[in-house]
């Protein structure tokens, strides 16, 4: 499919295909030479590569004039793109990681520029708004929202974004610039009802693939017969699980779903187990990149 498509544009290839050294690393490295050896004059971004992979589409052939858009030098800012431009977005955008589409490294590129973290830019990019681009001037007011709040919870910008979505028109003129932290507390739990009856954040049972990291068990020393007690540390992998584990504890880590599925956190259940119960103790949040608690 790839090599269709710059055939397709062959008409604007810059060198001929025999004058072309492929490296000896991997296809994807290839084929990423083979495209700006043959449309390219200066350096592309890595994850425009992916351009060429796409299902062919209207949107596909736009993304690959975007391509040899930059191959000849041209500045980003030049192109036809949905969000505003600026030179700071566009640094951002062209350091943009090489796994990333173009909408999503659009996106990337604007949360960054406007004062955002890799973090936040990762939890907006999970959502409809890192594939779709509508509205841009509600939801730029929206990431400038989340930029001031550093300290809302990570696992509620997801359900926040869409629960907006759905509610675009109540929240389209909304002064987000003025909300206090009453009103902010006040939307935050009607986004939890929302999510509690949302077939993406409802009860329905959803699994996601475990870690690999091992599990914790400590069996306590009898003082006697009826004093047996051990410890547990578990990773939960379901969101029924998860919602178990945040009513117990109340806590809202029944929200963490989303992050799970896409391998952005991994979440933990310390439990003491005795002769006659169990009790809940802590809920233990692990990086699955990192490893760090």
């Amino acid at each position: 499919r790839a090599c269709l498509a710059l055939a397709q544009h062959h008409k604007n290839w810059q060198r001929d295909t025999e004058d072309w050294i492929p490296p000896e690393d991997g296809l994807h490295r290839q084929f990423a030479s083979l495209a700006q050896h043959l449309l390219a004059n200066h350096p592309v971004p890595g994850f425009m590569t992916n351009v060429w992979f796409e299902e062919p589409s209207p949107m596909a052939v736009k993304h690959q004039k975007l391509f040899k858009h930059l191959g000849l030098g041209n500045n980003i800012r030049g192109a036809d793109l949905p969000i505003p431009m600026t030179k700071r977005v566009a640094q951002f955008f062209r350091h943009a990681p090489d796994h990333f589409s173009v909408e999503q490294a659009l996106r990337w590129s604007q949360v960054l520029g406007l004062g955002g973290d890799k973090d936040l830019a990762m939890d907006i990019i999970a959502t409809r708004r890192g594939r779709v681009f509508a509205c841009e001037e509600f939801w730029a007011r929206v990431i400038r929202f989340l930029v001031h709040r550093p300290l809302l919870d990570r696992a509620m910008i997801a359900p926040f974004i869409d629960y907006l979505n759905v509610k675009l028109g109540q929240f389209f003129s909304y002064p987000f610039h003025r909300m206090t932290d009453r009103q902010l507390e006040q939307l935050l739990s009607d986004v939890r009802t929302w999510m509690a009856g949302s077939p993406l954040y409802g009860r329905r049972p959803r699994l996601w693939k475990k870690t690999g990291i091992g599990g914790f068990r400590h069996v306590e020393p009898k003082d006697n017969e009826w004093s047996f007690r051990y410890w547990t540390i578990r990773e939960l992998s379901t969101s029924q699980e998860l919602i178990e584990e945040g009513n117990a504890l109340h806590h809202c880590v029944g929200g963490y779903g989303f992050r799970c599925i896409k391998g952005r956190s991994s979440i933990w259940s310390l439990q003491s187990h005795g002769s006659l119960e169990t009790h809940r103790v802590l809920t233990i949040e692990v990086d699955p990149t990192t490893r760090r608690v």
